[in-house]
């Protein structure tokens, strides 16, 4: 043909894709960095500058045209409400990788009960934020994500029983548990 330029197919190299996800809510996070800590030799001398992919609205994200060769990757949400989440992954040259990265929440679960029997519809809060949460049926409670922190008070209520506050320590990316007994007015 003449006049056409001969164009050469697009051939990818290996493919990294998967998603961010809350270890408690199993579901995908938005915005949070992936980032490519290390890889094998052919990356660091050619693809360095193109080692970050931020989630999508639904967790997702992805890295195309990596060279083959053994990552790690780390995954960090932008705000300290979550644990990084740091893996490693043997990416091959002839196929797309999936990696799935998990990261702890900080947060906060527990049991609330009265005379002995769980407590339904017992207010937790915390005090600094007002983050609440109401138990259920069987007296138990989750907030979460929470930002981390120490000497965080909660404040636990409920129809017809004395209020009591509760200090507790909020380690980033732990879920820390603290069950009550509430005393009927």
């Amino acid at each position: 043909m003449s006049g056409f330029l001969r164009i050469d197919p697009i051939v990818h190299r290996a493919a990294l894709a998967g998603r961010a996800l809350d270890t408690l809510a199993k579901v995908g996070l938005p915005g949070v960095a992936v980032r490519i800590v290390d890889g094998p030799p052919a990356w660091k001398t050619k693809f360095r500058g193109r080692e970050v992919a931020t989630t999508n609205a639904d967790g997702w994200y992805r890295f195309l045209d990596l060279p083959a060769g053994t990552y790690r990757v780390e995954a960090a949400a932008p705000s300290s409400r979550y644990a990084t989440a740091p893996k490693t992954i043997a990416v091959t040259a002839t196929a797309a990788s999936a990696l799935d990265l998990e990261l702890a929440p900080t947060a906060l679960t527990g049991v609330i009960t009265a005379n002995g029997k769980p407590l339904a519809m017992a207010r937790i809060r915390l005090v600094d934020s007002g983050e609440v949460a109401y138990t259920g049926a069987t007296g138990g409670y989750t907030l979460s994500p929470l930002e981390p922190g120490t000497n965080r008070t909660i404040e636990l209520s409920a129809q017809r029983h004395v209020t009591a506050t509760v200090q507790v320590t909020l380690p980033r990316g732990v879920t820390t548990t603290r069950s009550a007994a509430l005393a009927p007015v």
